[in-house]
């Protein structure tokens, strides 16, 4: 029996000899370890030298948003079934995976107040609630758009 790969499930197809679920598992192990590096540059990296001014006045904030989109993205895609809403589709998952997201967003928002509370200590570096606003803006819009994603995927 042939089965029938529409655009929607052609997305998420697994190669041959791996099923959707472990490709799915092995995606969410690799989120978790560029979400864990991607931690670590942000407070050993913010050490450096070279992170003083390293993006310009105006274009820091979406900066900002963008890099902790990408975080909450990482996050939420790095539980195999509450982040990436794997079947079966009960009402209990479809709240899981929200709830998911709550939390990832919060943890993104930790993370940024962190980042920034960490900043004041450090010689030529400034932190701003500005930058923080930045930063929930852009965890806001990440956990909006895996949101999307994981719903298109999963039609």
């Amino acid at each position: 029996m042939q089965k029938t790969v529409t655009p929607h499930t052609a997305a998420i197809a697994a190669p041959a000899g791996l099923s959707r679920t472990a490709l799915i598992q092995r995606l969410a192990q690799f989120s978790q370890l560029v979400f864990g590096i991607c931690v670590l540059l942000v407070f050993i990296g913010g050490k450096a030298a070279f992170a003083v001014n390293m993006v310009p006045e105006p274009f820091d904030k979406p900066f900002h948003a963008i890099v902790f989109a990408i975080f909450v993205v990482l996050l939420a895609a790095s539980h195999p079934r509450w982040g990436w809403h794997a079947p079966p589709y009960h009402q209990r998952h479809r709240q899981n995976h929200r709830l998911w997201l709550v939390l990832c967003t919060l943890a993104a928002c930790a993370l940024g107040a962190a980042d920034e509370i960490h900043q004041l200590y450090l010689p030529g570096r400034s932190a701003g609630f500005d930058d923080w606003l930045a930063d929930a803006f852009g965890a806001v819009l990440g956990a909006w758009a895996w949101a999307r994603f994981v719903q298109h995927i999963n039609r």
